[in-house]
């Protein structure tokens, strides 16, 4: 693994340390990515979202998602807004069912 992957994805330290090195060295690009974070994550490095899971290794507000894990963690999750599929990939690993909503037509 590259060294600065391994720095920015090193749960020890601050998330927001490892956003700013991330920004420092690793650019948005049109460039694919396959990672595995608990499911397989299949992005592109072109949107925020999926340039953070490659950086930090983890999904997209990480501890939002834990925080609906131990809350509820079964039975049925709306994603209203999926828009690349972030929570809703991340939901499906711990909830029965997932429906994944975008409104916006072209997403």
């Amino acid at each position: 693994m590259h060294p600065v992957l391994a720095f920015t994805r090193n749960r020890r330290i601050p998330l927001n340390i490892r956003r700013l090195i991330g920004e420092w060295f690793i650019r948005k690009s049109d460039r694919v990515f396959q990672l595995d974070i608990g499911s397989i994550y299949r992005g592109k490095l072109d949107n925020y979202v999926e340039w953070m899971v490659y950086v930090t290794g983890q999904y997209f507000e990480f501890p939002y998602i834990n925080l609906v894990r131990r809350l509820f963690g079964k039975g049925v999750a709306l994603d209203v807004g999926a828009n690349v599929g972030n929570h809703s990939l991340a939901f499906s690993e711990f909830f029965d069912r997932v429906y994944a909503i975008e409104p916006y037509p072209p997403v």
